[in-house]
């Protein structure tokens, strides 16, 4: 789930500041940022590793069994 885009940005000079809204309330480690040269690869139905194109099969490798640790988690914790 994703920010909205707000009207409220504002661009000074060289400056510009953008303004997102969340109306939907998120746990901060659920919150991330990326910026740069970055490809993504689906490693099971709802989970997408995100890396530099470099390394994204490698990274894949790495979390391939994430499908599995979220079922654990949900066995304990519900979905």
């Amino acid at each position: 789930m994703s920010a909205i885009l707000s009207d409220d940005s504002q661009e000074t000079g060289d400056l510009k500041t953008y303004n997102f809204v969340q109306k939907i309330p998120v746990q901060s480690y659920l919150i991330a940022v990326a910026a740069g040269s970055i490809k993504g690869k689906r490693v099971g139905p709802r989970c997408i590793v995100w890396t530099e194109p470099e390394i994204l099969d490698a990274a894949a490798y790495e979390f391939a069994e994430t499908e599995e640790h979220l079922k654990a988690a949900e066995k304990v914790l519900g979905e």
